[in-house]
């Protein structure tokens, strides 16, 4: 599947990331919240912007901006091949792919004028924590929980995140697929939880304080109808590319 995607100029949903010499993984309830820019090639496009959760101080008065989407319906072009998982996951490109989050592999991390190592490497971390719970946790694909990518959010943007579940709509606010990969467990189901992936993470400093983590992954699905009985050859593929656009400021 292939998709054209789109998307507007970022906006600012940020909060302070921590001085050079916080550690990582130190603690705290206080949050930072960073830009995101989602483009999913499903069977649409979207531009995201979203705010985190993270454990270091912000400014109180920064406020996460709404999400806001594009979403551009699209469809495949011909017959899409079916077969059992392993053999389609041996086809080219996938046979390439690495399983899950092995899939979603850090840089070489390097310090910037502004943002030390520590800095930089929790950026990372918070962006695959994003992917992994929104694009490859089973529970959250198949619509049975959301609490793993709900608790990433800022608490600005929660009931928006509720509404667009409860009650979604293509109006460029309330878009389901625009938080998460999710699929109808009424038509399909995976054949598979071990999902392929590829892709890579990057990083720079945009300008004095301001972080860019920029994230390009396609997720390969092997899915199967949701009604049985099942066969072994009965799965195929389905694809998404997400290229998201996460700011941090310090």
């Amino acid at each position: 599947y292939s998709a054209q995607e789109r998307m507007g100029e970022p906006a600012r949903a940020v909060r302070a990331l921590p001085d050079a010499e916080t550690s990582v993984r130190s603690g705290g309830g206080s949050r930072a919240a960073i830009a995101l820019v989602v483009l999913i090639a499903l069977a649409f496009a979207v531009a995201v912007y979203i705010g985190f959760r993270s454990p270091y101080p912000q400014p109180a008065t920064r406020r996460a901006e709404p999400l806001r989407t594009t979403v551009v319906p699209l469809a495949p072009r011909g017959v899409v091949p079916g077969g059992s998982p392993e053999q389609l996951y041996r086809a080219e490109p996938v046979a390439g792919f690495r399983t899950g989050a092995a899939g979603i592999n850090y840089p070489a991390v390097e310090r910037t004028q502004n943002f030390s190592d520590s800095q930089i490497t929790a950026a990372l971390a918070t962006v695959k924590d994003y992917l992994v719970e929104s694009s490859l946790n089973p529970d959250v694909l198949t619509g049975s929980v959301r609490r793993p990518v709900e608790h990433l959010l800022d608490p600005d943007q929660r009931p928006q995140f509720e509404r667009s579940l409860s009650d979604p709509a293509d109006d460029g606010s309330r878009a389901a697929t625009g938080w998460l990969v999710r699929f109808d467990p009424e038509q399909v189901e995976l054949a598979d939880p071990r999902i392929r992936v590829q892709g890579t993470l990057r990083y720079e400093e945009e300008a004095p304080g301001v972080l860019d983590v920029l994230s390009d992954h396609t997720f390969t699905y092997a899915l199967r109808p949701a009604d049985g009985p099942h066969r072994d050859d009965d799965a195929s593929l389905f694809t998404v590319r997400r290229e998201l656009h996460f700011r941090f400021d310090r």
